[in-house]
């Protein structure tokens, strides 16, 4: 076929040609594995897609999928998919490979369909295609840095078989198999939407006790075995039919990032001034935080006041230095510049090994007046909303994670990068959580510890993290929820399975996952920690925070 590759082609061997998950297979084919015959559209057949998408994304992600759902395939391009349809049979699995495909980043993000007949395969080809600008793809490459123009989709049409039972292995260092199994096709494990079962099959085999006939599973775990001494791959995914037991993906181990957190955090009971800090924190985070809210804010209401009117930011910051000066000579009723440094030793013994003392002296500092406190906040977010219409920071709320050196930078107008990823305060958070917090044990996803705000993701809710950290909370991980974690505090599940595609893109990120734990709804706005290493969640209720209020203003 002149315009497909079969996966026994040579030339599908070449990852920039096929995608990477098209390549492997075509590797694990030649070494002899069990792969389901398929045939590849490579990534230069959509050329004329990639244009056709470019020149509409300008109107909308929309416009873009829609402008290549009207394109007309090459009448070569179309006979061929008639001949490949002839020979693996009346329903296909049309499936998305791209060059992104080892990157768990970007697990899910571009379309694969199911039980495909012969006379809607274009229509399939030509959605694996528009899925590259779908917008879920756009915000992954977008906070990838990668244009959508480099994104290269080939297309792998296979037999779709209607497995009895499959999922995942995962071969560990002894030789051990880690498995996720359910019965039926494997994708609906994969998804998030069913839990399934983990099975550990040692090597040699065993018994095995579960819902999945355990012949199947030692057969997988050794299929996972082979796989990874002939292509170093050690996960896989796998499917199984009657006596048949078919390779349909070998990955990659995830590798955590560097400085990843390990281990629990700490428990010990906090005052409630430190409920109060915890809570401030997250309102307002460093670097703009520590220096116009938390030296002064321990023992004073700091109200939700809107944005004010700003569009000179050298003067408002100015204004906002001066403010935050008075307020915080007024709290601690000394000269500025000695309440100042009061002020950032106690901080800084706050989030140290030993923070009593700090917090015993934070306890005791004196109210403000509010107007001046109002007039701060609202400058601060004023300047926000200033350098976000002017396309300096892709959100008001971020003004809080620049210094004052960037907001002077950006009103000369450089395009600021407002910091990703925890900041200083979050392993404090995560201590005051789970020490007055409420608790729930859960099952480990992705290990680490994170802490913020809790958010409830609902369809149609689904939206983008805004300024601050947030523990994302979801009734089950679907792949949709995947772009939503790069500025991600943690994610918990409450159902699902710790196969699903999404945590290994928590897992690749750093960012702490759980599921299996229902987060009340009422917990929404509240200080939440997640310690993914030990499979535990905890919520700081709201209602503790405002008692912790009252006590340390009376």
């Amino acid at each position: 076929m002149g315009k497909l590759l079969s996966l026994n082609d040579r030339s599908a061997l070449d990852a920039a040609a096929v995608g990477r998950k098209a390549a492997g297979l075509a590797r694990a084919r030649r070494a002899g594995l069990p792969v389901l015959p398929g045939w590849i559209v490579p990534a230069e057949a959509a050329a004329s897609a990639a244009r056709a998408g470019i020149h509409a994304l300008v109107r909308s992600s929309a416009a873009a999928r829609l402008a290549i759902a009207r394109l007309p395939l090459e009448s070569a391009l179309e006979r061929d998919l008639d001949a490949a349809a002839d020979a693996l049979g009346p329903a296909l699995i049309v499936r998305s490979s791209t060059d992104r495909d080892d990157d768990p980043r970007w697990a899910g993000a571009f379309a694969t369909y199911t039980d495909v007949s012969r006379q809607d395969l274009p229509v399939a080809v030509r959605g694996c295609w528009a899925s590259a600008f779908a917008p879920d793809a756009l915000g992954r490459a977008g906070a990838a840095g990668v244009p959508a123009s480099e994104v290269r989709v080939s297309v792998l049409l296979q037999p779709w078989v209607p497995f009895d039972a499959g999922g995942t292995a995962e071969v560990g260092e002894d030789g051990t198999a880690r498995l996720h199994a359910a019965l039926g096709r494997p994708e609906r494990l994969l998804s998030g939407r069913v839990g399934g079962e983990v099975v550990d099959v040692p090597l040699g085999g065993g018994p095995v006790e579960t819902g999945v006939p355990a012949g199947a599973l030692r057969r997988a775990a050794d299929l996972a075995r082979r796989t990874h001494e002939a292509l170093g791959a050690p996960m896989i995914e796998w499917g199984i039919r009657g006596a048949d037991l078919w390779l349909l993906q070998a990955r990659p181990r995830v590798r955590m990032p560097v400085g990843e957190a390990d281990g629990r955090a700490p428990a010990r009971q906090y005052p409630p001034v430190a409920e109060r800090l915890a809570e401030l924190a997250a309102r307002f985070p460093a670097p703009l935080g520590d220096i116009f809210v938390m030296p002064w804010a321990a023992s004073s209401a700091v109200a939700e006041v809107p944005p004010s009117s700003v569009r000179d930011l050298d003067a408002a910051l100015d204004e906002a230095i001066a403010l935050a000066d008075e307020l915080t000579a007024r709290a601690w009723g000394m000269p500025v510049h000695r309440a100042r440094a009061r002020a950032a030793t106690a901080i800084r013994e706050v989030l140290g090994p030993d923070p009593r003392s700090a917090l015993a002296s934070l306890s005791r500092l004196r109210p403000v007046d509010p107007a001046a406190a109002g007039r701060l906040i609202g400058l601060v977010r004023g300047m926000g909303r200033t350098l976000a219409r002017r396309s300096a920071i892709p959100d008001e709320d971020l003004i809080w994670r620049l210094s004052p050196g960037e907001v002077r930078a950006a009103e000369r107008g450089t395009v600021v990068g407002a910091r990703g990823g925890p900041g200083r305060w979050e392993p404090f958070l995560a201590s005051v959580a789970s020490a007055n917090g409420r608790g729930w044990e859960g099952v480990s996803a992705a290990p680490g510890i994170g802490a913020g705000r809790v958010v409830h993701l609902r369809p149609p809710g689904i939206r983008w993290p805004r300024g601050g950290r947030e523990v994302l909370v979801v009734s089950e991980p679907v792949p949709a929820i995947a772009p939503l974690l790069w500025g991600a505090a943690a994610l918990v599940a409450g159902r699902g399975s710790g196969a699903a595609h999404v945590f290994e893109v928590a897992r690749s990120l750093g960012v702490p996952a759980v599921v299996g734990v229902d987060v009340p709804v009422d917990a929404d706005g509240a200080i939440g920690a997640v310690d993914g290493t030990a499979g535990a969640v905890f919520v700081l209720p709201r209602g503790e925070a405002t008692r912790a209020r009252a006590e340390v203003a009376g």
